[in-house]
């Protein structure tokens, strides 16, 4: 009877830790858009998961989002490869995370086109070290070696 009682307790710890979890999550929806690397940048797209509800910002296959979106990755693995936006409570207060830059940021952007067009989002150049934000991810990308998708 014991051991029912403490697989019990344990399942139970084991589901508040996950509530918690995913409580952290602020439903921006930003960590769902494409990202693509320029050189050893990494930038955030415009261009949603297809599953992701822009509307709401809610995955719309969440309990099957592996399965079903082979690049979906958790909030732990996203952290850990540098493809979390810099105010997502996941990565808050880690002074080693390196965030990707937003495609909106870049001085080539133009909404709904690079995106849509591989070729034109690949031709574009790095984003300039002088824009003040670009230049303290860049800096901090080459500091710690770059991250992967």
């Amino acid at each position: 009877m014991a051991k029912k009682v403490d697989s019990q307790k344990a399942k139970d710890a084991e589901k508040a830790r996950q509530q918690a979890h995913e409580a952290l999550c602020r439903r921006c929806g930003v960590c769902c858009h494409q990202k693509v690397r320029f050189g050893d940048v990494v930038v955030i797209t415009d261009v949603p998961c297809e599953f992701l509800d822009t509307a709401t910002n809610a995955c719309t296959v969440y309990p099957e989002r592996f399965i079903r979106q082979p690049l979906c990755s958790s909030a732990d693995v996203s952290a850990a490869t540098g493809t979390l936006p810099d105010d997502c409570p996941y990565v808050a207060g880690r002074s080693d995370y390196v965030a990707p830059l937003r495609l909106e940021d870049h001085p080539e952007y133009e909404p709904g086109v690079n995106a849509l067009f591989p070729e034109r989002l690949a031709g574009m150049k790095k984003p300039p070290t002088s824009a003040a934000k670009c230049s303290r991810s860049m800096q901090r990308q080459r500091k710690s070696g770059g991250t992967t998708l």
